[in-house]
């Protein structure tokens, strides 16, 4: 049985909250394969992570991936921005412009696939951002791409 319309609309915003909260872990569940019908909060967050405005965030983050990827470095960085990896993005360019196409158009994505792309973009440790192996980010990003 459902619950009341009462009872649901005091409940949303409440999971709301609790998802946006926890977010760091759900993402790193989600994209790890949890289902998303695990928990209430889990629902939730997946519905945070597919909706159009989250799917237009990770659009733009990935062409600002691309344009400071290209960006010529003029002495020490200031801040706590980490700059990306030319080598590791330039491999992966046609990817991140599928990707980017992807995530535009209105086909349904998965939030696995979401969770993953969110986390390659924040993960200053990540393939986005540390030269590693080649093909390391093509790697991920197929992976996100395949989830999605």
């Amino acid at each position: 049985m459902f619950p009341s319309r009462r009872l649901r609309r005091r409940y949303e915003p409440l999971m709301s909250l609790l998802a946006r909260a926890s977010a760091p872990r759900l993402d790193r569940q989600l994209a790890s394969g949890t289902p998303p019908w695990r928990s209430p909060v889990h629902v939730t967050r997946a519905l945070q992570l597919t909706n159009t405005h989250r799917r237009q965030l990770l659009a733009l983050g990935l062409e600002r991936l691309v344009s400071d990827s290209q960006r010529v470095p003029r002495g020490p960085r200031l801040g706590g921005a980490v700059a990306p990896c030319r080598a590791q993005v330039t491999e992966a360019l046609p990817l991140i412009l599928g990707l980017i196409a992807r995530l535009r158009d209105r086909t349904p994505v998965d939030a696995r696939g979401m969770a993953q792309l969110s986390q390659l973009l924040t993960d200053g440790a990540g393939p986005c951002y540390v030269s590693g192996d080649s093909g390391w980010l093509s790697h991920e990003l197929e992976s996100a791409w395949d989830a999605l």
